[in-house]
């Protein structure tokens, strides 16, 4: 079981230490990029409810971004085995000490041509990138708005609160390629999905019956209502059905303390 713990943790500075090192070290094999360039495909996947399909987009942002830092886990543990994802805890201060100077640069980074909404986008040629970041020195929110989140009721209004509020609120305060479809260059970004995935894992706590599913708002054809649903229930690149990555943390290898 893997146990992410708070970026926050003064006890955890090896661990943090092993983190930069397994990202630098998938950075010089050539591997973190695929892993920025899946990111940017975001029409093409639909991870968000930013001006497409907006309602797909906010049932797809919590399970998609669960299984991409699943993964992005998997591949920071084959070259550091004790590596995990800490979690940038929002309410306890702004950007941690420890990384505040851990920039990449990061070769082979294929940005948006075309709109983020474009379901079948067009790219520029593969750049390198120079990771740049405010680093904040205080809270992107409090303890009470997060409490207000994890009261809503049903799925749709705890996924809409939870990414329009500090989720937006930490990529754009973070600023730079945060604000892009590229932001996972920045080594925060993965901290920051990390509180994300942490605070819907207390909702589910609260709320285990209640799941996102996808259905076609668009038409009434039972036919293309069931072919919208299947193709968008399977989160890609990773080939894994929502209802799977919407499980437990716990039933999927890993925690938090």
């Amino acid at each position: 079981m893997i146990v992410r713990k708070s970026a926050f943790d003064k006890t955890e500075s090896k661990a943090q230490a092993v983190f930069m090192s397994a990202i630098s070290k998938l950075n010089k094999k050539g591997e973190y990029v695929k892993f920025i360039n899946w990111h940017a495909n975001m029409g093409g996947y639909r991870m968000h409810a930013m001006g497409f399909d907006a309602k797909v987009g906010m049932l797809r942002f919590l399970a998609w971004h669960r299984i991409y830092l699943l993964e992005f886990e998997k591949a920071l543990r084959r070259v550091e085995p004790t590596a995990y994802i800490p979690y940038w805890k929002w309410v306890d201060g702004g950007v941690p000490k420890w990384i505040e100077t851990f920039k990449p640069t990061v070769g082979g980074v294929t940005r948006l041509k075309s709109s983020h909404m474009d379901p079948n986008p067009t790219f520029h040629p593969p750049q390198t990138i120079n990771v740049n970041r405010i680093n904040l020195t205080s809270a992107i929110t409090t303890q009470k708005k997060i409490d207000a989140i994890l009261a809503q009721p049903d799925f749709a209004s705890f996924s809409t609160a939870l990414e329009r509020g500090p989720h937006n609120n930490g990529h754009n305060l973070l600023g730079h390629q945060m604000r892009t479809e590229i932001s996972p260059t920045d080594p925060m970004f993965w901290m920051h999905h990390a509180n994300v995935d942490r605070i819907w894992a207390l909702w589910q706590k609260k709320n285990p019956s209640l799941k996102p599913v996808i259905d076609a708002v668009h038409t009434t054809d039972p036919a293309k209502k069931k072919q919208f649903a299947a193709k968008w229930s399977v989160l890609q690149p990773f080939g894994v059905h929502i209802d799977k990555a919407s499980r437990k943390t716990n039933d999927m290898g890993y925690s938090y303390a």
